[in-house]
């Protein structure tokens, strides 16, 4: 999931490579994954035989694991909007020094004319 959204996201955008690398990640993941552990990228896969066949024993991990993880983005997305807000602020602090270097310098070579 974090490559997906690595590369078919807001300015990081990649264009056809990000087809590439999201079909290249799948593909890895029904390669060695599912028949490592056993898992399926679709939980409606998993789902649907466990509860027909009554094998509910794993079934709480595909109902825990998207809320917790949902709870746990939920919970950063606070923080990333004050570090935006920080690195802006930050930004517009070094341009007004800038600014304000620059207008010493100007005034500075005003005065080196003027005594020449």
């Amino acid at each position: 999931m974090f490559v997906i959204l690595g590369v078919s996201t807001g300015a990081r955008e990649k264009g056809i490579t990000a087809g590439i690398v999201v079909g290249s990640v799948i593909g890895l993941e029904a390669m060695f994954a599912g028949p490592i552990c056993g898992a399926s990228m679709n939980p409606a896969r998993s789902l649907g035989p466990a509860v027909v066949s009554l094998h509910l024993q794993s079934l709480w991990i595909y109902l825990l694991a998207p809320t917790i993880g949902a709870l746990g983005w939920s919970s950063r997305l606070p923080l990333r909007s004050r570090t935006r807000l920080l690195l802006v602020e930050a930004e517009r602090q070094q341009e007004m020094q800038l600014r304000q270097r620059l207008r010493l310098f100007g005034a500075l070579a005003l005065r080196l004319r003027r005594a020449h």
